[in-house]
């Protein structure tokens, strides 16, 4: 991903995409809950 679209993707002029959010996820080994503020715990759960 570029630069452009990240800061577009955090700046609100593009939406998230569940693909979106899965990468980024992986990328900062946190949970998707956690990158959308649901919780404060940043634990990724694998099934």
């Amino acid at each position: 991903m570029t630069q452009r679209k990240y800061s577009y993707l955090e700046t609100g002029v593009q939406q998230w995409t569940p693909e979106h959010l899965v990468k980024l996820s992986a990328l900062y080994n946190v949970s998707i809950d956690y990158l959308l503020c649901q919780t404060d715990n940043p634990m990724r759960y694998n099934k």
